[in-house]
């Protein structure tokens, strides 16, 4: 996903199911910051482990890297990212 735009829409949807997310790590170094956390989705998918990198230029996210199994979301997908997902 590139994009503000496309980023900003998932966001939104994904916060539509989001209840609850749980940092269990969080490191710090120069300009990049990164956490390890767990989030928690309705059933069928529950809690899920997540990671995510992020790159900061003169104080705003630059980039945003996400670690996560998508398979739990494969019938969500389109909700969440849109119609043209890959």
């Amino acid at each position: 996903m590139h994009g503000k735009d496309a980023v900003v829409l998932a966001a939104k949807n994904f916060g539509g199911i989001l209840q609850d997310i749980q940092i269990r790590s969080r490191f710090a170094s120069h300009n990049q910051i990164m956490f390890a956390y767990d989030m928690v989705v309705p059933a069928p998918i529950g809690k899920f482990r997540a990671a995510v990198l992020m790159e900061f230029t003169n104080r705003l996210i630059s980039k945003i890297e996400l670690f996560y199994d998508a398979s739990p979301f494969q019938e969500k997908k389109n909700e969440i990212f849109g119609g043209d997902s890959k």
